[in-house]
């Protein structure tokens, strides 16, 4: 029996119709699919805890971001930033076991190390220049440098801002031992300031902005500029801990590694 080859040729349009629609559907089926996709690092395992004790510093940024993007998450990390004004404080979380990880500049680790406690660099995620400075009173008589000699300098000591306030004084022929410096935590400069306590202060930001904001034309700032101190920001952690966890080390954020041992 002959077959129509009109009939044929009708049905072409339909067939091809419908085969277009089946790959269609496999097409967004796929699609689905990889959207609903289980992140890498969650399949079936629980997420693994790790406490970064952060550096309140504009330059520990991506730290934050990671969190706030997800990509700790994304990477089987769950993450807890306990944050904290000064790099010793951060150091004394990580040793005392109260985090995983910290961020500071290079001054607190290289104080660290002095003091023989087996710190381990995983990454320097920033660095920075003009972030550091000294903001003294007109009403003191703080003009010049010069004039800083016998004032009352108010500087977190052991941290980043003592060695600005020291190589600055040098680099103006005064030393440390021609002002009278007393410790304070940054969070307390602005206190001691407004009430006279001390005459000028030696900080970083974002402390350092807000003493400027503070004093407006009652105040001169001395920066540290690139020639006296540029902060390396760092993750860091004890020796063991960045040794025996090289997956947790390869950070999502872009942060490292790139690792230096210091004891």
């Amino acid at each position: 029996m002959t077959k129509n080859p009109g009939t044929f040729f009708s049905k072409k349009p339909l067939l091809y119709a419908m085969a277009s629609v089946l790959v269609l559907a496999a097409l967004l089926a796929a699609g689905y699919g990889w959207m609903d996709r289980t992140p890498a690092g969650q399949a079936g395992a629980p997420l693994e805890q790790v406490t970064i004790a952060n550096l309140t510093y504009p330059g520990t940024c991506p730290v934050i971001v990671a969190q706030a993007k997800g990509y700790f998450t994304s990477e089987g990390l769950l993450v807890t930033i306990a944050p904290h004004t000064t790099g010793k404080d951060v150091f004394g979380a990580v040793f005392r076991g109260q985090a995983n990880l910290g961020t500071s500049g290079d001054l607190p680790v290289m104080f660290a190390a002095m003091n023989r406690q087996p710190v381990s660099v995983a990454a320097t995620i920033a660095t920075a220049q003009n972030d550091f400075g000294i903001v003294g009173r007109k009403d003191k008589g703080i003009v010049t440098p010069a004039s800083l000699k016998g004032k009352r300098i108010g500087v977190t000591l052991v941290s980043g801002a003592h060695f600005v306030l020291d190589a600055f004084l040098t680099r103006h022929k005064l030393s440390i031992s021609d002002v009278k410096v007393r410790d304070l935590k940054p969070e307390a400069l602005s206190d001691a300031l407004a009430k006279g306590e001390v005459d000028a202060v030696s900080t970083w930001q974002p402390y350092l902005g807000t003493l400027q904001t503070q004093l407006g034309s009652n105040g001169t700032t001395f920066l540290s500029g690139g020639s006296i101190y540029d902060v390396a920001l760092n993750l860091s952690g004890t020796r063991d801990y960045v040794a025996n966890h090289p997956e947790t080390i390869k950070s999502p954020a872009g942060l490292g590694p790139r690792r230096a041992v210091l004891q």
